[in-house]
């Protein structure tokens, strides 16, 4: 019976955070973490209150929950995942050609489901040191991630970084062309609506 209630405890808790996460992704400026309601969130639910307060003494303990939510890497399938198994499906292929379908891949992630990194670029915006904390903690993340793939696919190719590059230096590149890319793309899709063999140039001109 314990066990059981601490199993729906659980279920009610994720699917709270869920729904404010959901909330923050639509709307990340007007639905900031400040602006979350506690009416709002069980209202999506159909919950009552004090379904609410049974599992946060009150709102401010479930905003700062909120925010490990949607800074958490295990929601995410991590990209070293992802990409090791997408690079070992095109190893045969011609350097450039595999490169621009893993360049498509990790496009269409982030356009196809925007609400997540529309969510970080809001919650930048606010500079304050705990949110800036987890932001930090979750670039480190993107940074190892994307360099593990390239330790991976660059040898398999025969292709090493150039000249005073790591692939460290260009995870951190790669991560900061895709942002500035989305943000352009989200007001002038057409200026990013480039083919694939395009979206390669930012990786092919740090290897040789």
């Amino acid at each position: 019976m314990i066990e059981g209630r601490r199993r729906t405890g659980a279920e009610a808790r994720q699917r709270l955070l869920a729904t404010g996460a959901e909330r923050f992704y639509r709307d990340p400026v007007r639905s900031g973490l400040d602006r979350i309601r506690v009416q709002d969130v069980v209202g999506d639910l159909g919950l009552t209150s004090g379904a609410f307060y049974n599992l946060w003494d009150n709102l401010e303990a479930y905003r700062a929950d909120l925010l490990v939510y949607l800074t958490d890497n295990e929601r995410f399938p991590t990209v070293t995942l992802v990409l090791a198994e997408s690079l070992l499906a095109v190893k045969d292929r011609p350097f450039s050609e595999a490169v621009a379908v893993l360049a498509g891949q990790a496009w269409a992630g982030v356009t196809e489901e925007p609400g997540p990194l529309r969510a970080f670029l809001a919650l930048w915006l606010l500079e304050e040191p705990s949110v800036r904390a987890s932001l930090q903690a979750q670039y480190e993340f993107q940074t190892r991630s994307w360099s593990s793939v390239l330790d991976l696919g660059l040898p398999l190719f025969g292709r090493r970084p150039r000249p005073g590059w790591t692939t460290t230096q260009q995870a951190v590149v790669m991560t900061a062309l895709i942002e500035g890319c989305f943000l352009r793309w989200s007001l002038d899709p057409g200026a990013v609506a480039v083919a694939d063999e395009e979206r390669s140039v930012f990786v092919a001109a740090m290897v040789e």
